[in-house]
Formats: structure tokens, sequence, C-alpha cells
């Protein structure tokens, strides 16, 4: 065993919640001593830039986990433009591409209205009003003040939406979404849960969106990961330790003393937890945490979620009118094995010096059965998706690199971690602390959770959190809003404007049934 020295403040992982946490701290004091722990041979968490051969022999970096942010998601906006870091928008010019059911055909589409029946558009948005109204009245910092909460909470977004949709399409509709959004199936999660999730992005419909206000709004240029290297350097890289992974985190009424997997051991006045939810019962805490919050962790896992990006000599799809965007709940599977073809949704990659590319999801129970196939097979079927889509040029990318994030053993999941039916009376204390040990990450924000926003509001409450218990009566109380010293509820910094277009926003519905006057 290797007693290390001991530090005001230790950081369990590097990903942008700990590092942001850490040098929030430092900015407010820089003689605190701090040290992040990092499992991984790397910082960034879930998010990870590579580079990948493109057109014309050329080089250029992609996200394989986070890659976009939005003017709505301010903070992750003011990391963004404190470190100068050049933003550019999706493209979502031209056809864009809806697959439902298990037939191969899929079907195209020019405006924002999905190419449903008619019934089914009614329904969709008599759904959406229904939905949005809802998340109004569900704060993610306490889900169960609403009225009817334990029903709601008893219910699957996968029940609540059969009993009020009628129209497999509409269904359908929903339901690809939201699987893209969770990575999990909607029978998984709690509706309650979603209408919280959704409360905490300013609205539902702008989780799916890739115009202003919408999650998928911007990528980054050289991508999200260099938000953390930027962040690491600041904090001063002897200051972050890779290939530490904390097995054992013992407290007393004094100190932490935290024990790596390979005997190293470090003690410090307070700990920052930032690694997903579901891995903290892999920790061992002496006192043990309580059986409440013990059990809570047990069950909500992280969804399933694969990324891949195909670099292309040509945009040929833009050559041929679409936009690259395609909504999908697999189609017809190609192999035995699986329940559906493998790809959830696709979006343009190109990069902003014009290097085509194709970026895409792999989600939820198709995540699951198709990493039991090959390698060869999974890019297989993801190319002749991608053909059924965009033409056989699909089938013949200039490089094709994808990762799962089941696989990675220091976070195994994402894109989010998941609250499944009945779990949400106690979701609150997934940001309380535990004596010494304070909790961060994108899963414990109160905003834009389980983005890389809510990973950076996550990282600054509980760095607050920690100064006021260093710093006391001296430590500012406006910085306290939205910790468990302060109000937890206060104003969101979050956009309203602009981000709820709706069909009747463009009239064709409207127009027939002479509803106008609905709004």
């Amino acid at each position: 065993m290797i007693q290390e020295n001991s530090v005001d403040v230790l950081v369990i992982g590097a990903g942008i919640s700990g590092l942001t946490a850490a040098r929030e701290i430092l900015k407010c004091d820089a003689k605190l001593k701090v040290t992040v722990l990092e499992a991984d041979g790397r910082v960034g968490g879930r998010m990870l830039t590579e580079p990948l051969p493109c057109a014309n022999g050329k080089t250029e970096v992609f996200d394989l986990g986070a890659g976009y942010v939005s003017k709505s998601q301010t903070h992750i906006m003011d990391l963004v433009n404190e470190f100068g870091l050049q933003v550019y928008p999706q493209y979502t010019k031209g056809k864009k591409i809806m697959q439902l059911g298990k037939a191969n055909d899929p079907k195209v589409y020019q405006t924002e209205i999905p190419p449903l029946s008619i019934p089914a558009l009614v329904e969709s948005e008599l759904m959406r009003r229904k939905v949005e109204s809802l998340i109004k009245k569900v704060p993610i910092e306490d889900p169960y003040s609403v009225e009817n909460a334990e029903k709601k909470d008893c219910n699957s977004i996968a029940s609540q939406t059969k009993h009020w949709m009628f129209t497999k399409d509409a269904y359908n509709t929903f339901d690809a979404a939201f699987r893209a959004v969770f990575g999990a199936d909607s029978s998984r999660i709690s509706y309650l849960f979603a209408l919280a999730f959704c409360n905490s992005c300013g609205g539902g419909m702008r989780l799916f969106q890739a115009n202003e206000f919408g999650a998928q709004e911007y990528k980054i240029k050289g991508g999200t990961q260099q938000i953390c290297e930027l962040l690491a350097d600041q904090i001063g890289r002897e200051n972050v330790l890779l290939n530490h992974f904390v097995s054992c985190i013992k407290q007393s009424k004094e100190s932490v003393e935290v024990r790596t997997k390979d005997g190293k051991v470090f003690s410090s006045r307070y700990l920052i937890v930032t690694i997903p939810p579901h891995r903290i019962p892999f920790l061992q805490f002496d006192p043990p945490l309580p059986e409440v919050r013990r059990i809570m962790y047990e069950n909500i896992p992280a969804g399933n979620l694969t990324k891949f990006v195909a670099t292309y000599e040509t945009p040929f799809w833009r050559e041929k009118g679409f936009s690259g965007e395609v909504v999908s709940d697999g189609g017809k599977s190609p192999l035995p094995g699986c329940d559906r073809g493998p790809v959830s949704i696709t979006y343009d990659g190109t990069t902003t010096t014009g290097s085509p590319a194709l970026l895409g999801f792999i989600g939820s129970r198709e995540a699951i059965q198709w990493n039991e196939k090959t390698d060869e097979e999974r890019k297989h079927a993801v190319l002749g998706a991608l053909a059924n889509f965009f033409g056989d040029e699909a089938l013949n990318p200039t490089a094709y690199r994808e990762y799962s994030w089941d696989k990675n053993p220091y976070i195994q999941g994402g894109p989010v971690n998941i609250v499944p039916p009945g779990m949400m009376k106690d979701y609150p204390t997934i940001r309380k602390p535990f004596g010494r040990v304070f909790f961060a990450g994108a899963d414990t924000a109160t905003y834009w959770v389980g983005y890389m926003s809510g990973g950076v509001q996550s990282g600054q409450r509980a760095a607050a959190e920690v100064l006021h218990n260093i710093k006391g009566d001296s430590f500012p109380r406006e910085r306290l809003l939205g910790t468990v010293y302060g109000p937890m509820k206060y104003d969101k910094k979050i956009p309203l404007d602009g981000t709820q277009p709706s069909i009747w926003d463009y009239g064709l519905v409207a127009d027939i049934f002479g509803m106008r006057s609905l709004e």
C-alpha cells in the first residue's frame, strides 16, 4: 500500500463534471490542493474525439461520444466561448427520412411534418401538446411534488403513450424518438422521469431538434473532448492522475481516504464523485451508503449506445437532395438474432472543411443485440442501412469507425442513465452529499440532465457545496443557489424562445381540420 500526499479536495472522474469541479475550486482559491483521479488512460469521460481518414487523403477528427451543443445549453456554451472554440450548425438542408415498422421502405419528407397519415399527425400533435404541458409541471429537483406523481412514476413511457395514442404510426414515432434519446426501450423508463428529464432541458421537443435551441443545434470544430483537455491544462496535468481506478472510500469526521485498485492511498478533506450513477455501487464505502441510496444506484442503469461515423469521398446524399437526417426503428433485420436492423438515427457529419461524413447511433435493445455480432457483420449491416436510405454509394466509405459505450469498462453504457418505473421517489438523493462525499456528473444535473451542459452545471454545483464547507460564511451566498445549502430550484438559464415548433405552425393539418383556433 502506497500512501500519497494529502490534499484539500479529491475528485473521482476526469470527465467534464470532475474537471469543471476541480477548476471551479482552484478558481476560487488557487492555494487549495486538488487532485483528480481517473480510471481511464485519458480525460473526457463520455466525450471522445478520434481522427479518421477522409476524402482526398485528409485526416479529420470526429466525436464518437457527446458531440452537440446548443445556445440553450448555457453552461457548456460559456466554456466554449471562454476557450474561443468555433461552433458550426448541424446541416439540415434537404429531404429527411423516416422508417417505421419492419418494412424496409423509408419514407421521404421535405418539411418538418413527418410522413404520417392525417389521423397520426393529429394524434401526434395532441400528444405533444399534452406532454409539453405536463413537462412544465414536473421539476427535476423534486419530481414527486407534482400531482399524481406516484401514478406517473409507476407508468412507463410506453404504457402511458399507448394509453393516449391509438394510431400505430404515431406511437412508433414517439417510441423511436425516445429510444434515440435515452438509449433504452420506452417500456423501461419511468414516465415521471421522462417528464422531469425534459423539464431540465426546457421542453421535450427540443431533445429531438437540430434547429435553433435544439439539442443537436451545433457541433464543435475540433471535437468536444478538447474542452476536457483544456480544463485539465488549467488544473495542471500533474494534478490529473490517469489510470487510477478507485475501489474504496473511507471517511471519518475529519477526512476522506481513497484507495485505488493497485493499492495507492489518497486522503483529503472532501471528495467529489463524478462517475456514472450505476458505477457507484462498485465502490466500497466505509461507512456504507444509506440503504435507500444504494438500492437507487443499483436500479438506475445506463442506456445502451453505439455511435458510428462513416467518411466518404463525396457528399452523395446532399447531391441527391437529402439532409442526412434519418429516424428509424431499425426496419427488418438482415441477420438472425436481432429483432431489427441496427440504425436508430443518422445525421450529416461533414466537417467544417467539407470532408463528407455520415454519423449515427445504434441504441437500446438493438445496441445489445448487435454487439453480439462480429465487427464486420455490424459494419456491413450499418452500411447496408445507409445504402437503403441514401443509395449504394454508402457501401463504400473511405473509413468507418464505431464506438460501443457499453463496452467501455469504466462507463458501461450511454448516453444517459435511466430511471425505471417506481424508482423516482428517491431520485433527488442522487445529488445529496454523504458526509464529506459530494456527487456530480451529468446525471445529477438540474439543467440538461445527461448532456455536457448538465455535466458542467453539476460540477459547478458540487464545487460550490465543497467550497461552502471549506470557506464557511466567507463563501458568497449567491453561489449556493441550486445547491443543497440554498434553494435547489431557481430560474433556469435556458432560453425558451423558438424551441417548440409544431405541425400546426406549418398550416397543413390546421387548415384541413380548421383547428387554428386552438392556438
